[in-house]
């Protein structure tokens, strides 16, 4: 499925939540506690704006809501706390030609995969390698790589890249505000967008 993207000049008073797993800790009779974590992918929040935008280009911008009829379908972003890895591994060699799915993999006592499904290729595309060597590959789509030739038994599986992340504007309507001589400047304060792990 291809989104539209918003411009990554978000940079600019961008918030991005530390991930939601929807847990919570219950106090018990004898003193104890009991965790919940409904979660075991954790939902990404964010708010940000476009400030001190042309006119022209926020026309862009407000064309790209559009497009998403407000808060009615998926939007990309990019997410400044997290867009891009190293030598990330998402996988090993198993024979086949079969499609693997990109991963970003957080460590720790609690480790999780992270699927990755949209690249950001604007500067340059994703790097594929296995143990260490360039791997050709056939096709990225939804960030399923699949290699012109098998993968090799055993070998570790990494790749190099940015990445977007799909998301759901959390108002259908946003307010722009005009300013600057002769109206030459426009801003969006505050937008809120929700990840949606299902785009």
């Amino acid at each position: 499925m291809t989104y539209p993207i918003f411009p990554k000049s978000t940079a600019l008073g961008f918030i991005s939540g530390t991930p939601d797993f929807a847990s919570e800790s219950i106090m018990m009779n004898g003193g104890g506690v009991r965790s919940i974590v409904r979660r075991t992918r954790p939902l990404r929040r964010y708010q940000f704006g476009y400030t001190n935008t042309l006119v022209a280009d926020m026309r862009n911008i407000v064309e790209k809501i559009e497009e998403c009829r407000g808060c009615g379908y998926p939007v990309l972003i990019r997410d400044w706390r997290h867009f891009s890895v190293v030598d990330q591994v998402f996988g090993f060699g198993d024979g086949t030609s079969d499609g693997k799915q990109l991963v970003i993999t957080f460590a720790g006592a609690r480790p999780y995969d992270y699927p990755v499904k949209f690249l950001d290729e604007d500067d340059g595309a994703v790097v594929i390698k296995s143990n260490g060597v360039v791997k050709a590959i056939n096709s990225k789509t939804n960030g399923v790589i699949v290699p012109t030739t098998p993968w090799a038994v055993g070998e570790t599986l990494t790749w190099t890249g940015k990445y977007y992340v799909a998301v759901r504007l959390e108002n259908s309507t946003q307010d722009v505000s005009i300013d600057g001589p002769n109206g030459a400047y426009a801003k969006i304060n505050g937008m809120t967008a929700t990840e949606d792990i299902n785009a």
